[in-house]
């Protein structure tokens, strides 16, 4: 046999490649269909409103989170030193902070906006507006 005749061992490098691409985008493409029709996103709710809704985690379930946000959201509403238009943003890496003044209302994070089809970023430029129009009602 000659040399010519066997497949060079670029294009098996090459197939090998190509196909462990297509099957790792294949597997997360249902993988994320399946994480996300499964994942638990509970609104939170202000006075029968809802905002948003969040996701959890195993360590903090989203059913805690949404409450615990409802309720820091009412606590800024019902404080007359927050002012609606003082809240912030922090960024951080993987976490987006939204604050009224020192007080953390709440966290966006990538798997929240990956539930919503936008970026962190995006979806962090949203929230507050939400707030602000139950803090001001």
């Amino acid at each position: 046999m000659r040399i010519r005749d066997r497949p060079s061992l670029w294009g098996v490098v090459v197939a090998i490649v190509a196909a462990v691409v297509l099957l790792h985008a294949w597997e997360r493409d249902g993988a994320a269909e399946t994480v996300t029709a499964a994942v638990p996103t509970p609104p939170v709710e202000v006075d029968g409103t809802t905002l948003f809704t969040v996701r959890g985690i195993s360590s903090y379930p989203a059913d805690e989170r949404a409450t615990a946000t409802a309720d820091k959201i009412r606590q800024a509403a019902r404080n007359p030193e927050v002012d609606p238009a003082s809240l912030t943003l922090a960024e951080e890496e993987s976490v987006t902070w939204i604050q009224a003044g020192t007080t953390c209302i709440t966290a966006v994070v990538d798997a929240d906006a990956r539930l919503e089809g936008v970026t962190r970023h995006e979806l962090a430029l949203v929230v507050p507006g939400r707030i602000r129009q139950t803090i001001v009602q």
